[in-house]
């Protein structure tokens, strides 16, 4: 097996100045991150509900199957932010309709 040696990009050392370890910063850089400001964690910095494409569309779909008592899928990943969509999602439909609710951890 050859050793690869991608070419790092020139916004790593920006990363790296900005106070992110040498390492992080290639990794970010490697994969499109370009400033330490893409990085921030507070809630600040995403977006609202109401910028979200499609939202209006997926709310009034949903309002229609819950009127309609139509089956509804939820789709989500188990890590915490999965796990906590998924139980939320569940959670309103579930008080009322409990014998049409289950989950599966595949």
């Amino acid at each position: 097996m050859d050793i690869v040696r991608r070419i790092i990009p020139e916004w790593a050392a920006t990363l790296a100045a900005a106070g992110i370890a040498p390492v992080l910063a290639r990794i970010y850089a490697a994969r499109g991150v370009c400033s330490a400001a893409e990085l921030e964690l507070d809630f600040a910095g995403l977006p609202t509900w109401s910028e979200l494409k499609g939202i209006d569309a997926a709310a009034a779909r949903l309002v229609r199957a819950i009127d309609r008592g139509e089956r509804v899928l939820i789709v989500a990943d188990y890590d915490a932010d999965g796990a906590t969509v998924s139980n939320s999602a569940m959670g309103s439909p579930r008080k009322s309709s409990p014998s049409r609710q289950s989950a599966n951890r595949a």
